[in-house]
């Protein structure tokens, strides 16, 4: 696909999962330059996204157009879209693929088989811990860590989003222990992930070598 597209007139690409601007210290063949003209080209993206409307009804097709810092933050915001998208109240697939004539279409009941992704989540909790036949309210993906963590009794880093949900466990484990945040650096976990990288890497030269990868 990227050999069809002339990457010198292209100013923005879109994937499965948000749009990116075609920046020049980033990629490759890179046309908007860093700074203001990235800025006005992210504002243009969602000043267009965000009036994007569905046929005969007029309504927003996108329920969220953002860009990334209004999403994430931390160390590795760059690494996100510069601007995501959400259409929960009409599921759309965005195709990517320039030799398909339509851009964006209505997902309906021939993609049954493949499945559509929403923002809301189920959160099933059980152990000798955690209460029963309790409704937990506002529960945030982000919010899973820390509780893990605190309910095998290990402090949360004070850099970690979310909150333990204390609403879920039982009265007794809410008093035996507070939670406890500490004070440490998202740069060990970067360490932590250059092993992990290193550790599967050698992995898999030991299976290529018995024969087990080609």
């Amino acid at each position: 696909m990227c050999e069809i597209i002339d990457w010198s007139r292209t100013r923005a690409y879109a994937t499965p999962w948000g749009l990116n601007v075609n920046l020049r210290s980033r990629e490759p063949n890179g046309t908007v330059a860093p700074g203001r003209e990235y800025e006005e080209t992210v504002d243009a993206l969602v000043a267009a996204l965000q009036d994007v409307r569905v046929p005969g009804t007029g309504d927003r097709l996108f329920d969220v157009v953002a860009r990334r810092g209004e999403v994430y933050a931390g160390p590795f915001v760059d690494e996100a879209h510069d601007v995501m998208l959400a259409a929960d109240t009409h599921p759309t697939e965005v195709h990517v693929d320039p030799l398909r004539p339509a851009a964006l279409r209505a997902v309906t009941t021939d993609d049954l088989g493949n499945g559509y992704h929403r923002r809301e989540g189920m959160l099933i909790m059980r152990g000798p811990q955690v209460l029963e036949n309790e409704i937990v309210t506002g529960a945030r993906i982000e919010d899973l860590a820390p509780t893990v963590l605190h309910l095998l009794g290990l402090p949360v880093p004070e850099y970690m989003d979310g909150r333990v949900l204390t609403s879920a466990l039982r009265p007794e484990a809410r008093a035996r222990a507070a939670v406890a945040r500490v004070a440490c650096s998202p740069e060990r976990n970067v360490a932590a992930a250059d092993a992990a990288a290193a550790a599967d890497a050698l992995i898999r030269r030991q299976l290529r070598a018995l024969g087990y990868l080609g």
